[in-house]
Order: structure tokens, then sequence, then C-alpha cells
């Protein structure tokens, strides 16, 4: 059965949720992608007041030319009070899944919060936190964007202080051409499942009520 005709017959089975966002849904849990640092502070009023304050801090050390990772994992390894991730200036980890970290408010912060900058303070069962998304894939909010990088804003050879400007990049061609592959893969083998399991269910369902109407 060609894939058109499974996609067709999927999209026919009555009283189920429309198959493409189901599957847009679907796709983007499982290939979404995120590399993150958080600043945990204690969960005070008064941790909240100084989450707001160093965020200003750092986006103003940002601006005054310097990489915006690089400040914020200086701040994580001076101020933060997690154990695990401030040794590693914040680092919570490389390419997160969706689901994967235990604080439910932290890890949605690592695939909505905008990518290279410094969220806002973020409560959790934990503590307060700031999050910097410095690598993210597979989200349709970054418009195309991966991974923020530091470019020089001023020539060297003036002998002005270097500057460094927090700027978005692109996929690489072999990313971008990776990325195609997969979803090719994915998708096709979603479809197949997704459309299996309802028609499945539908003619078990038809055999189980014909059964019972068979029953004295």
């Amino acid at each position: 059965i060609s894939f058109a005709l499974l996609l067709a017959a999927g999209v026919a089975i009555e009283g189920r949720s429309n198959p493409l966002r189901v599957l847009r849904r679907d796709w983007a849990a499982l290939t979404m992608r995120s590399t993150a640092r958080h600043i945990q502070l204690p969960r005070t009023q008064a941790a909240a007041q100084e989450c707001t304050r160093l965020k200003a801090e750092l986006e103003a050390t940002v601006a005054s030319g310097e990489f915006v990772v690089d400040a914020f994992s200086r701040a994580a390894q001076e101020m933060s009070v997690d154990d695990q991730t401030r040794a590693n200036g914040g680092l919570l980890g490389y390419n997160i899944r969706q689901g994967q970290l235990r604080q439910a408010a932290l890890d949605r912060a690592c695939f909505v919060s905008p990518l290279g900058k410094v969220s806002a303070p973020i409560e959790s069962d934990v503590g307060w936190h700031l999050v910097l998304v410095e690598e993210r894939h597979g989200c349709r909010f970054d418009d195309g964007m991966v991974r923020v990088v530091p470019r020089l804003a001023s020539d060297v050879s003036t002998g002005d202080t270097p500057r460094v400007r927090s700027v978005l990049e692109g996929e690489t061609m072999d990313e971008a051409s990776a990325a195609s592959t997969a979803v090719v893969q994915a998708v096709g083998a979603t479809v197949f499942v997704w459309i299996a399991a309802n028609i499945g269910g539908q003619l078990l369902a038809r055999t189980m009520a014909e059964a019972a109407a068979g029953l004295p």
C-alpha cells in the first residue's frame, strides 16, 4: 500500500483527531532538541527579585560586548545554588529532549524561551531560575535559527577593545540535509503507526460489537 493511500485512509477515519495536527505535535515532541543553561536561586520572594535584577545585569553585560553564553556561564558558577550544574556554568545538557528534565517548568523553558536570550524568571518546585537556550533544533518559533554564536562587533585594527555581538545562526548545509532525511523517515513511520493503530482499533471495536450482538 502506498504512502498516499495510507494517509488517505487515516484522514477518512471518523471520530478521530486531525492526523496532520497529531503528526505535527508528535513530531515536535520527538525531534526538538535543546542545549540550555540555567541559574537557580532559592524559592523565596527575595530570590525572585534577585533573578529580575540579575537578568537586567546580564543583558547590560551582553550589550556592552560580552558573549551571552560566557556571561551567563560565569554568573551561574558564581551564583547558582544547583550543585549539579554550577561547576559547568549551569549546563542542563546537550540536545535535551522534551520531558527529560524532572522539573516541568524548567523543561518547558528549554523549548519556549527565546533562543540566545536570558529568560524571564521562572519558578519551579525547587526555586527560581533564569534560563539561556544556546542551541535548539526543530523549533518552529526560531525562524530557522538554531544557535547563538559570537561575532566581532568592531575592527581590532582601530585600537578599540573588541566588542562581541551575540547573533543567531541557522543550520549548516550538512545539518539541514540530515534533518530533511530524518523528517522523511520519521513522518513516514509515524503516519503508518498512527493509521495502523486507528484501523486496528476500529476493527477490534467492530469485532467486539458483532460478538456481543451474537450473545443470547
